[in-house]
C-alpha cells in the first residue's frame, strides 16, 4: 500500500472516519481530491503515484511529530497469514516479540515496552483466523533501539505442538524454530508508518512415527 498523506496542509481534525466521508465527511478538497486521484491510478503508474505522495505525507508525518500523544505517532498496519507446508491454515498461534535474550532486566524491559507501546492492537480476522492484524506503533519501536547492538526478535508459537499429539508443529523451545532478528535499520524498514504490509508464513508439519501403523492381516 502507497503512503497516503490525509492532510498534506497539516494533519489537523481528521480521522479514519472523516477520510471515509462518514457522518459530516471530510469538507478538505485537496484530501477530496488525492481520494478521486488515487482511484484513478493503474498499475502502470502507480510507482509515479506514490512519488508523487511522498513530499505530503513527509510533511504530515513531521508536523504529528511535533504533537503530543501516541494519536499523531506513526503506525503499519502489519497483516500475519499463517499456513503449512500442507497448504492448511493455522489458526492457534501468537506472533512474539522481544528485545535481545530477554534474560536481563533491561531486556525484559524493553519486551515489556514493545508488548504494552509498540503492538498497540491486535485483530483476529472472524472470517479468517489464520490471519492477524497487528497495529504497529513504528516511533515507539525505533525509539527502543538506544544501543547498536539491540535486536529485536518476531517469532511465532503455534498449536497443536508435536511432542502432545501425533501430527503437529515444532515452534515451543528455540530449538525447535528460530526468529526473526532485526537491528534498528532492518525494523526501520519493515515496519514502515503509512501502509498495509501482508507478512505470509508458512510453517512445517510434522507427524510422529506411530501416527499410522501397517498391520499382518
Amino acid at each position: 500500500m502507497a503512503d497516503i498523506s490525509t492532510n498534506p496542509q497539516g494533519g489537523r481534525g481528521f480521522d479514519h472516519g472523516s477520510i471515509t466521508a462518514k457522518g459530516r465527511g471530510t469538507r478538505e478538497s485537496i484530501t477530496w481530491s488525492l481520494i478521486c486521484d488515487a482511484l484513478m491510478v493503474p498499475d502502470s503508474g502507480f510507482a509515479d503515484w506514490r512519488e508523487r505522495l511522498a513530499q505530503p505525507t513527509l510533511e504530515v508525518s513531521r508536523a504529528a511529530s511535533q504533537r503530543s500523544g501516541d494519536h499523531y505517532n506513526a503506525y503499519q498496519n502489519t497483516v500475519i497469514r499463517v499456513m503449512d507446508d500442507q497448504g492448511a491454515s493455522v489458526t492457534d498461534y501468537i506472533i512474539e516479540f522481544y528485545f535481545n535474550d530477554d534474560k536481563t532486566r533491561r531486556d525484559r524491559r524493553l519486551t515489556r515496552l514493545v508488548q504494552e507501546e509498540v503492538i498497540s492492537s491486535v485483530h483476529v480476522y472472524s472470517q479468517a483466523k489464520h490471519y492477524r492484524s497487528l497495529l504497529i506503533n513504528c516511533d515507539r519501536l525505533q525509539a527502543l533501539y538506544e544501543r547498536p547492538g539491540d535486536r529485536l526478535y518476531v517469532s511465532i508459537t503455534a498449536c497443536p505442538e508435536l511432542v502432545d499429539n501425533k501430527v503437529g508443529y515444532r515452534t515451543y523451545r528455540d530449538s525447535d524454530i528460530g526468529a526473526l532478528m532485526l537491528d534498528a535499520d532492518q525494523a526501520r524498514d519493515l515496519f514502515r508508518p503509512h501502509r498495509t504490509l501482508l507478512m505470509p508464513l508458512c510453517l512445517k508439519r510434522y507427524q510422529q512415527a506411530d501416527v499410522f501403523r501397517f498391520k499382518a492381516v
